[in-house]
């Protein structure tokens, strides 16, 4: 089984990678978690992600670990301003980006990004 809107274009697709097979055993348990039976799976996609790769949707490493100089200076940037207060969160951001901090996207850093350096 092949979850497509095409399926034909997907069967065709499963047929031509049917040379290469998964390893041994993950078809059978890959079937028995979603209740099919294993002769219905024509592909498995396996990724395996090392320790401490950044992948998107989670991170392993806070901005302390990964650039503490980064935080130091979000911190010193942070600090109450000699007329009182202290300065807004985009504020700290807009500053970084200006000395050449930014995010893995080349984007200047998030408030809530600048937030967990403070926390770290």
């Amino acid at each position: 089984m092949v979850f497509s809107a095409r399926r034909n274009a997907a069967d065709s697709a499963a047929n031509d990678c049917a040379k290469v097979s998964p390893p041994r055993g993950v078809r059978r348990k890959v079937a028995a978690f979603a209740s099919l039976d294993p002769s219905d799976l024509h592909q498995v996609l396996l990724t395996e992600y090392r320790p401490g790769v950044q992948i998107g949707w989670h991170k392993d490493k806070s901005h302390a670990a990964t650039n503490p100089n980064l935080v130091k200076l979000a911190k010193q940037l942070r600090r109450k301003l000699p007329k009182g207060g202290q300065r807004s969160l985009r504020d700290v951001a807009a500053e970084l980006a200006k000395l050449g901090y930014v995010n893995a996207r080349g984007v200047t850093f998030s408030a809530s990004s600048v937030q967990s350096m403070l926390d770290a």
